[in-house]
């Protein structure tokens, strides 16, 4: 398995753990919203720095894009940052997942309508830096 589906799985499990998504936690491009709030983990850009490959080890910084939808209300805006301060809480529990990430670092947050969505929902976009480093002829097995 990939050192990106290892880290999304990773994060998806600690994220399934927040109540107010019920379980509707996913980690796949092909998104389900039917079901609401819910939390999509993508991995969106992967850029390796072959400038640093000691010993074969290739560092990469990986764009972890977690987008979480809720139906909208009156109050959705105070609703979504309800939602993102869970996530974000939850993401610096154990920020290395278990080993897998180096450093995660939070880079953004934006909120907007959810414009695929066939009736009315606010979205919100966390973006985290995730690095982690993999032996350059094995993108299975992340290292330290």
């Amino acid at each position: 398995m990939h050192a990106r589906t290892q880290i999304r799985k990773a994060v998806a499990t600690e994220l399934a753990k927040i109540s107010e998504f019920g379980g509707h936690v996913y980690t796949s491009i092909k998104r389900a919203y039917k079901q609401q709030p819910c939390i999509t983990i993508l991995t969106p850009h992967d850029d390796p720095d072959h400038s640093q490959t000691a010993d074969m080890k290739i560092m990469h910084e990986l764009t972890l894009r977690l987008e979480i939808r809720h139906m909208e209300s009156d109050d959705i805006d105070d609703e979504l940052d309800d939602l993102c301060a869970l996530v974000e809480t939850k993401m610096f529990v154990d920020p290395t997942f278990g080993g897998k990430v180096k450093k995660l670092t939070l880079d953004s947050t934006d909120s907007d309508q959810a414009p695929e969505l066939q009736r009315e929902a606010g979205l919100s976009i966390i973006e985290y830096t995730c690095i982690y480093r993999v032996m350059q002829d094995d993108p299975e097995t992340i290292v330290s």
